[in-house]
């Protein structure tokens, strides 16, 4: 007997019974539970056996850290963090924090390890571990509870989510990790289409529209990234059914029944999502757009959607051969998910395409791909997208939305392996399970990570170098010390240990006129021009910076520099 249409169960939960309703069994929680942690060890295998002395990442993972910091000492009253948009990083400019993610909608996962007595480093890793396994449960749930499909698929499939390799080559950029309000958003819109408006009970309709709702909101004040794609792809969606006459029929039926909460519902998100627009908003006026030359760097080949690395336990050497090393984009480029696990989710689109949710989701990751991608010539369609499309002038890192598509590939996947189950055999399916695992797992060996001691080290030996009377300061290093980004970030850090301003900063973007981007002293000259620069920040904001301490981490010592234009009462204060 032919399978409905508009189910999306590929097979029974078990394997060996009906495609109903899925049914949980006491062995359910113990099989998805050991994936879980099987996934995080491997995964996450360098910060768990060091003991957390070594963390996922690089400069950028820091970055994430401090903004988690913030937010946490922001909750705490810290009088110094005590403007939430305006870090004192690049002091005393002014809203700095949307010049990256705002990661506000998961600082209470960070907060809640605060509280229990984690250091600043450590309550970030546990942070990380956090936010895996909420991927992992999120995109189960939504595979079990939602697609149908069995216990085996629904824990492959939430692993392709939250362990596949493009997530795990951009660990790197903590912001990219948290992808549960996806699922979220992406349950409420199934909720809301998986059966014909007048069959959905005005509870459903509600469920739905909150979890999207919500969904978005808590995205966009978590990631803009994420919340920029899910944009795109929701318009997409949204010009494909208006195309088709079922999905626009139906669509015009479901808003002429509950056009009261689709109105409550676009009301309420208007007013929440107000502040974090705003932000971004003025943001994006200030430091302007980005450039499309910029934006070209990251639009991904066709290799792109291949490539996992060359240090990849399998396919290092393939991916060398095909020209893939480390300048090949860096993990920004990575994409590649594996020649199996891309056959099988290829797989689940063709069988399941009559499914609506695969046939949306399916054309919406082919005009995503397609936009994205570089054609023969150097020509995209992404030049389309950046002059048209809201918001696009701001994203950057435009191969990123390798990492946004695992939620539909990991659908995919689960359909596949339940399809193999019932037509082919069980054991054929926990074959490609175990190859879908390798595959991502694979990529691990390939991320960056960096010592705790390598960023506290330095950092406490600027901030005792700081004097009692110093309002905020600057850090220098020799030339070729370090890298700029990371003298940069360890002043960022400095101020968190030391509780005072600095004019340091590293993020996405810089404030506009601000001369204090390469803070290296390679000779006299280098010093001469550091002085100027910092003389005329304070020029620029005499009102809030009556003295500069700067310290240049070469052994010289502090340098105090006293701001003669700021009012007569702070030069006198301390």
């Amino acid at each position: 007997m032919k399978t409905p249409a508009n189910t999306l169960s590929a097979g029974g939960p078990d394997w060996i019974g009906s495609s109903g309703r899925p049914r949980f069994r006491a062995g359910e929680l113990f099989t998805v539970a050991f994936l879980l942690v099987l996934s995080l060890v491997v995964i996450h295998h360098r910060a768990i056996l060091s003991g957390f002395a070594i963390i996922d990442g690089g400069g950028d993972s820091v970055l994430s850290n401090i903004a988690l910091e913030h937010e946490w000492r922001w909750v705490s009253g810290d009088p110094v963090h005590r403007d939430l948009w305006s870090p004192p990083n690049f002091f005393p400019e002014r809203e700095t924090a949307a010049y990256t993610d705002l990661l506000l909608g998961v600082s209470p996962l960070y907060d809640i390890w605060r509280v229990w007595g984690a250091s600043i480093q450590t309550a970030f890793q546990l942070w990380m571990l956090t936010i895996s396994a909420l991927n992992y449960a999120g995109a189960y749930l939504l595979l079990r509870l939602l697609v149908r499909v069995s216990v085996p698929a629904g824990a492959i499939g939430a692993f392709l989510f939250a362990f596949g390799s493009p997530r795990i080559m951009q660990i790197g950029h903590q912001q990219l990790l948290p992808g549960f309000y996806v699922v979220a958003a992406f349950a409420g819109l199934y909720i809301l289409l998986s059966e014909t408006p007048a069959d959905l009970t005005p509870r459903r309709a509600v469920t739905g529209l909150m979890l999207f709702t919500g969904g978005v909101v808590a995205q966009l004040y978590t990631a803009f990234y994420y919340a920029w794609f899910m944009a795109f792809c929701v318009a997409v969606a949204l010009f494909i059914a208006l195309l088709v006459p079922a999905l626009r029929n139906r669509l015009v039926s479901f808003v002429r029944i509950f056009w009261r909460p689709v109105c409550l519902s676009i009301l309420l998100a208007i007013v929440l999502l107000a502040p974090a627009a705003m932000l971004y908003e003025h943001a994006l006026k200030t430091v302007g757009p980005r450039q499309y030359s910029e934006v070209q760097h990251f639009l991904p080949t066709l290799e792109a959607w291949f490539a996992q690395g060359p240090q990849h336990w399998i396919y290092g050497q393939l991916n060398r051969k095909m020209g893939i090393d480390q300048s090949f984009g860096g993990e920004e480029m990575f994409n590649g998910i594996g020649p199996v696990t891309t056959g099988l989710v290829l797989m689940g689109f063709i069988l399941f395409r009559r499914r609506r949710a695969m046939l949306i989701w399916g054309a919406v990751c082919g005009v995503a791909v397609a936009a994205v991608l570089v054609w023969p010539g150097g020509f995209s369609l992404w030049r389309f997208v950046y002059d048209y499309f809201p918001g696009a002038q701001a994203v950057r890192a435009v191969s990123r939305f390798g990492v946004f598509l695992l939620l539909p590939a990991s659908m995919s996947l689960a359909l596949s392996v339940d399809w193999i189950a019932r037509r082919i055999h069980p054991l054929a399916a926990v074959l490609c399970m175990l190859v879908v695992f390798v595959e991502q797992a694979g990529s691990s060996t390939g991320t960056r990570s960096y010592s705790q001691v390598s960023v506290e080290g330095p950092a406490e030996g600027i901030a005792h170098q700081l004097r009692p009377e110093c309002r905020t300061f600057l850090v220098s290093f020799p030339a070729n010390q370090t890298s700029v980004p990371w003298m940069q970030i360890y002043g960022m850090w400095a101020s968190l240990l030391s509780e005072v301003p600095t004019l340091n900063g590293y993020s996405g973007q810089v404030p506009p006129h601000w001369p204090l981007g390469d803070v290296s002293v390679g000779g006299p000259a280098d010093r001469s021009r550091l002085y100027g620069e910092i003389q005329e920040w304070m020029h620029q904001h005499a009102r809030e910076i009556p003295n500069v301490c700067w310290v240049l981490s070469d052994g010289t010592g502090t340098t105090m520099i006293q701001n003669p234009e700021a009012p007569r009462e702070d030069l006198q204060a301390r």
